[in-house]
């Protein structure tokens, strides 16, 4: 059985956010529970907000309209620059986000997390926020997550239900 790890975020990417975090191995009354918070990251809200409605719908907007007109294939390698740019974009939220886990607010849950989640050991994250923007964080390339627990499984879920 493994572990399951609950962030409870109150609050938003231009104000910041106070954290719940629950630990404890999953399908029982967590271990561990720690309160802790998250500055403001206005740069992130922009850059993610720029991200969706740009770059990542431009690309597909491309699609579609070649759908629609059929036009004559002329292949000047622009879709390719518009794929280029989304994951460049996409690598630049990631940065961004790693970045702002990484504040010094955060660094006690990142400890707490070390000792109480082995490495290889298989985790689920629960992300719970009521803001719009941070459900769209590509919360599953958290270095935390990435590096050291390759079987942790990150997923969204409702505040309140």
């Amino acid at each position: 059985m493994g572990k399951l790890v609950v962030l409870k975020l109150t609050g938003d990417l231009e104000s910041g956010f106070h954290l719940a975090i629950e630990m404890g191995e999953d399908g029982q009354q967590p271990n561990l529970k720690l309160d802790s918070t998250l500055p403001s990251n206005p740069e992130l809200a922009s850059d993610l907000k720029k991200h969706w409605n740009g770059t990542y719908r431009d690309l597909g907007h491309a699609d579609r309209i070649n759908r629609i007109k059929r036009p004559e294939v002329i292949y000047d390698g622009h879709l390719s620059r518009q794929i280029e740019a989304c994951k460049a974009s996409a690598r630049e939220i990631e940065k961004q986000l790693n970045q702002w886990l990484r504040s010094q607010s955060f660094q006690k849950v990142r400890e707490e997390w070390r000792s109480f989640v082995r490495e290889h050991e298989d985790v689920r994250v629960l992300v719970q926020t009521t803001d719009r923007l941070t459900e769209k964080l590509p919360w599953h390339s958290w270095d935390l997550l990435k590096r050291d627990y390759d079987k942790a499984e990150v997923a969204l879920a409702y505040s309140e239900y």
